[in-house]
């Protein structure tokens, strides 16, 4: 798809550690290359469409008491969240009404987030990510919720990394990340490592989530091997990072819908990190 994407935006650093941002935006999708967007009549025949557009106003904020530098972005890649007293907490409301900005559809949407990582005395320290959230309205797929997946060959810790891209919708949803970092609890017992420093973690990911009737292929088609969300997805797993001091690797499994095309089971997949 092609996707541009307009906005205006008033932004406000009420403190330290607490922003909020106001916008008016619209969102223009259109199909690429041999692919088509398709819609549903009466007599469930499909018809091509050439484009879908959403336009309206979206209110998101970001509280992280003690930090700095916070952006307003609900997803913001450039955080550096780590080892607050307290969690840090996002939010975005998104509200669109047809004809508003040529918008198609009348559409809201809620979504929740709160990370943290907190340290466990000689156990290393725990970090979670916890997401929720809602669309309320009837909307083709580009506008639902559709969980981050990643078919690359590099680990992306945000991602759920054994999901293919475009795999699940849904419009309504509750994800969870968390991955235990033990500092070599365990590592340090083997006399070699005091040299390599390696260090242990594990993890496991949820994507938990219903698509209602109406937003499930009643109007608009989905495309092939997108599936509507029906039991919680799950994978888990173990790594080592502070390989070389730059980099980890992820052993991940997928522990479900594995009947699905084109998945795997078990990757191994390394990342960069200092």
């Amino acid at each position: 798809t092609f996707v541009e994407n307009k906005s205006c935006y008033i932004e406000r650093q009420w403190f330290f550690g607490f922003v909020t941002r106001l916008s008016v935006f619209t969102q223009n999708v259109k199909p690429f290359g041999d692919y088509s967007f398709y819609s549903f009549s009466d007599d469930a025949t499909r018809a091509p469409v050439s484009d879908f557009t959403l336009s309206g106003f979206r209110f998101s904020g970001r509280f992280a008491y003690g930090e700095k530098e916070v952006h307003p972005q609900f997803y913001d890649n450039e955080s550096k969240f780590f080892m607050l007293k307290y969690p840090a907490l996002s939010f975005e409301y998104s509200y669109g009404e047809k004809d508003l900005l040529k918008s198609q559809f009348d559409y809201q949407r809620l979504n929740l987030r709160v990370e943290h990582q907190q340290r466990i005395g000689r156990w290393g320290y725990l970090a979670y990510i916890v997401e929720g959230g809602k669309v309320w309205g009837k909307v083709p797929y580009p506008f639902l919720a559709i969980p981050f997946g990643n078919q690359s060959v590099i680990a992306d810790k945000a991602s759920f990394n054994n999901m293919n891209y475009l795999e699940f919708a849904s419009d309504e949803y509750v994800s969870i990340h968390l991955e235990h970092h033990f500092e070599g609890f365990f590592l340090n017992k083997i006399p070699f490592n005091r040299y390599l420093k390696l260090r242990e973690f594990i993890f496991g990911k949820v994507f938990a989530g219903r698509l209602s009737d109406k937003n499930n292929e009643q109007q608009w088609a989905f495309p092939d091997r997108l599936f509507a969300i029906e039991e919680p997805y799950v994978e888990v797993g173990f790594g080592i990072e502070n390989i070389l001091k730059i980099s980890r690797i992820d052993f991940t499994w997928r522990l479900n819908y594995l009947n699905h095309p084109h998945v795997y089971g078990f990757l191994p997949k390394p990342s960069f990190q200092f």
